[in-house]
């Protein structure tokens, strides 16, 4: 799965937390523990990228899942105030290239 379509899912998966979060505990457990197994996919991909000197060997990879992952929810949020694809895009490339820095 391509790097968009990971946020496309991510985005989604984000969507339906927020609309279940109060109807139905289940639910919401589900998709944060899904939520939780993207992060670490994420947290997996650095750390390969780590160890083939794509980022820093400083870099907590961890942290930058989390830092990676933040932008996608403060995206979604600028998102629905400034719905240009082009602005979105180039946010989105901003981000990934602020964690591989």
């Amino acid at each position: 799965m391509g790097r968009y379509a990971h946020i496309a899912l991510r985005e989604l998966m984000t969507k339906a937390l927020n609309e279940t979060a109060e109807q139905d505990i289940e639910i919401q457990q589900i998709i944060s523990n899904n939520l939780s197994m993207l992060q670490q996919a994420f947290t997996e991909k650095l750390e390969q990228a780590k160890k083939e000197n794509g980022i820093s060997a400083y870099k907590d990879c961890e942290h930058l899942a989390r830092y990676f992952l933040m932008g996608i929810y403060g995206l979604r949020t600028f998102a629905q105030t400034h719905p240009e694809p082009e602005v979105l895009k180039q946010l989105a490339e901003q981000r990934y290239q602020d964690v591989l820095r």
